[in-house]
């Protein structure tokens, strides 16, 4: 599965963006229906690799990873918030960003029926 998360907590309150207060996010894990992609785990797949652009510094050094971003899946299927959780490079980094900016709207997460904030783990592999 590459959407993935482990965290302790079931649900928090985080500030997302420009919003006034915060909002109640829920880990993947403890929702009742978790967000997903369009076209499912094979669609996150093919479309990272449709979408990934190989930073050219990154060719020339010969540099290779897998950026895990976390992000937060709105109750409208739409990505609020991205950050690098575990870096490779910073184009590399920018890079990986760039691809989750690009997404698609996903098919949102639910928990007791109504559609919530989600957070993932969203890992996005860089090779030559």
């Amino acid at each position: 599965m590459m959407s993935i998360c482990s965290a302790q907590a079931q649900m928090q309150y985080v500030n997302i963006g420009s919003r006034a207060g915060e909002v109640p996010v829920y880990e993947y894990g403890y929702v009742d229906v978790c967000p997903s992609f369009p076209g499912g785990d094979c669609g996150l797949v093919n479309f990272i690799n449709k979408t990934r652009q190989y930073p050219a510094d990154a060719r020339e050094q010969r540099i290779q990873g897998r950026v895990l971003c976390g992000v937060v899946i709105g109750p409208n299927g739409l990505i609020e918030m991205i950050e690098v959780l575990k870096s490779v490079s910073p184009s590399i980094d920018n890079e990986a960003v760039r691809i989750i900016r690009e997404m698609p709207r996903w098919t949102a997460g639910r928990h007791g029926g109504k559609n919530v904030h989600v957070r993932c783990v969203i890992p996005i592999p860089f090779r030559l």
